[in-house]
């Protein structure tokens, strides 16, 4: 749904008061809460103010390269706080187009389906993405197979160049964009 057609469900009677209590939020207002995951004791709840929230929003683009075009499929809960930032206050202000996965254990299928431009995750998701082409690619027999184990050691490589800060040689630049050709 559009942001135009979700406003033109709402009624246009409320919107004076709607703006008033927006004009009176200040920077130290409470946002949002954010409840600990409880992992060295109960969890509690965080207050993270208006100020906070709008700070680290603005922060993103200069983290990412990220433009209004870009995509995001949020499946996160939003209770963490990164997919909430990311999620909610990035795109208010930035007006990405936000996808919302049903269930984690579909995550896979909307990927597929929405291919997004920007993918946040947290460590074990990317570890169980790699565990799945890793055994797809195992898997693989013949030329497919070969071609497949030989894009993942270009990227690799590649990419030992790029996490040092130098230049890929001729040779691996090449392979790098014909691996890339060839998804």
């Amino acid at each position: 749904m559009s942001w135009e057609k979700f406003l033109s469900h709402g009624e246009s009677r409320f919107d004076a008061e709607v703006e008033a209590r927006l004009q009176a939020i200040q920077r130290s207002d409470v946002g949002c809460l954010i409840y600990t995951s409880g992992t060295t004791g109960p969890p509690k709840a965080v207050q993270i103010s208006h100020g906070a929230l709008a700070g680290g929003a603005s922060l993103i683009p200069q983290v990412w390269n990220v433009t209004q075009d870009d995509v995001i499929l949020s499946y996160l809960p939003l209770a963490h706080i990164a997919e909430r930032m990311i999620t909610v206050h990035f795109q208010a202000n930035f007006g990405n187009t936000v996808y919302f996965a049903r269930s984690l254990q579909e995550l896979a299928q909307h990927l597929n389906e929405v291919r997004p431009t920007v993918f946040f995750g947290v460590p074990r998701v990317f570890e169980k993405m790699e565990d799945a082409a890793r055994l797809k690619i195992e898997g693989t027999k013949g030329l497919k197979g070969k071609l497949a184990r030989w894009a993942v050691r270009t990227g690799q490589n590649w990419h030992r160049f790029e996490q040092r800060g130098k230049r890929a040689p001729l040779k691996t630049a090449l392979a790098k964009s014909a691996a890339v050709s060839a998804a």
